[in-house]
């Protein structure tokens, strides 16, 4: 067996770049996916990718009205001492 101190051949170095190249093609595309996703949540909490959504608000509770309070007593059937 001998050791071959010559560079590869250009075929080969071509072949192996292309696997590179289509790895970070795919890295990126990965990544621009992730920050769409991070997006999507941020602007919609309530999205269904959101894997933990905020809690449901309860309902309001409706009070009545306040009542103006009256400006005298009523006459009582009291007599006056």
């Amino acid at each position: 067996m001998t050791v071959s101190n010559r560079p590869p051949s250009a075929r080969a170095r071509q072949g192996a770049g292309c696997f590179w190249n289509a790895l970070t093609l795919l890295a990126l595309l990965a990544a621009a996916g992730a920050a769409g996703m991070f997006a999507w949540v941020y602007a919609n909490p309530y999205a269904p990718v959101n894997p933990f959504p905020p809690p449901t608000l309860p309902v309001l509770a409706v009070l009545p009205a306040p009542q103006p309070t009256p400006t005298a007593l009523p006459p009582t059937a009291t007599p006056p001492p």
